[in-house]
């Protein structure tokens, strides 16, 4: 009788730390949906473009990418300094979506982001009469 409460106890915890480990298994999967979600819906906000066309017309471009965490958790502080700064210098807004896996094995890519001095993502490039600015990640990161 005794083995058959200790059998049961052991049953139920762990049927208990199944349903937890269930539980922040989702709770982990609803975070990355809601990031996901909310770096498409912000990155909306900004004229959407190919990086064949950055420097094509001055701007403001923030280069990102929905597979870099950084780029997923910064996009909101990213899109606020781009408006910022297309204001004060009266600049296109614009958005670069870098698929990681070109960004590490397309050359005419890494050209261009060696051209421009980028070294990672996320950042912002404002490129204006030929001038050149770059705002890195640290920068994104401590705005607001």
């Amino acid at each position: 009788m005794k083995n058959k409460k200790v059998i049961k106890s052991i049953y139920v915890v762990v049927i208990v730390l199944a349903i937890f480990k269930l539980f922040k298994f989702n709770i982990s999967n609803y975070e990355q949906f809601y990031q996901l979600s909310n770096y498409e819906i912000k990155k909306r906000q900004l004229n959407q473009i190919e990086w064949e066309d950055i420097g094509k017309k001055d701007g403001i471009y923030l280069l990102t990418s929905k597979d870099c965490p950084y780029c997923l958790h910064y996009i909101s502080n990213g899109i606020e300094l781009v408006k910022k700064e297309s204001e004060e210098h009266d600049l296109s807004k614009n958005v670069v979506d870098l698929d990681i896996g070109e960004y590490f094995n397309n050359t005419e890519l890494n050209r261009i982001l060696d051209y421009y001095g980028i070294n990672s993502i996320p950042c912002i490039l404002e490129i204006k009469e030929n001038k050149i600015r770059l705002i890195e990640f640290e920068d994104i990161q401590k705005f607001y």
